[in-house]
């Protein structure tokens, strides 16, 4: 029904909403540390993974993958919900930024291929902080898990490109092991959480409703 369709212009404005706290929250953590950084934990799969450059083009991707979910999500319902789903994740993200920063050395690069120069303008723009959990894990599964709602063969594509930019944060070494865990966890639990919050709150509305 054209009711709960989500119009265009309500897309973008919560597009520019998310885009505007993501990126204000993250610069702001990712600058300042008023606590000292604690280095990652190692684990044998980070000291397995080596350093690829050429798969920055798949951790950059992740902006050209949020332009792609909001132009196929239709329902205004589900849109509301990503949109708080992707909030908690957000909010409780910059929260562990900012009382618990962690930092992930990166390998010394010598490769002069255009790759390598972009993965490198990526590490002068994006200082080693805000490592735990990795926002770029956790918001592509987040959408990628609510578009079950919508198509299923949309769903399973986005999962499995929200899981090449996974494995891209490392990598890049952008991100360790751990990272990427603790991003799915978020997702995991605020998709339903949030579905769940929504539905409570739209059932409260309609009930007070004349």
């Amino acid at each position: 029904m054209k009711l709960f369709e989500a119009s265009l212009g309500k897309k973008r404005l919560y597009f520019a909403i998310f885009v505007i706290y993501c990126v204000l929250g993250y610069e702001f953590t990712n600058k300042f540390q008023f606590f000292e950084p604690s280095p990652l934990p190692l684990m044998w799969v980070d000291k397995a993974i080596p350093l690829i450059p050429w798969t920055v083009w798949i951790y950059f991707s992740q902006y050209i993958y949020f332009f792609f979910g909001l132009a196929f999500i239709k329902h205004v319902h589900v849109m509301r919900k990503l949109m708080i789903a992707f909030f908690f994740c957000l909010t409780l993200s910059f929260l562990i930024f900012f009382f618990y920063p962690t930092t992930c050395p990166r390998a010394a690069m010598l490769d002069p291929t255009l790759s390598a120069k972009m993965l490198q303008l990526i590490w002068k723009i994006d200082a080693p902080f805000n490592c735990f959990p990795s926002l770029h894990v956790s918001l592509p599964f987040t959408m990628a898990f609510y578009f079950y709602e919508i198509s299923r063969k949309q769903a399973i594509f986005l999962t499995l490109w929200s899981a090449a930019i996974a494995v891209s944060t490392l990598t890049t070494d952008q991100h360790y092991f751990v990272d990427v865990a603790g991003g799915v966890i978020l997702a995991v639990i605020f998709v339903p959480f949030s579905s769940w919050l929504y539905s409570r709150l739209h059932a409260e509305k309609m009930a007070g409703s004349p």
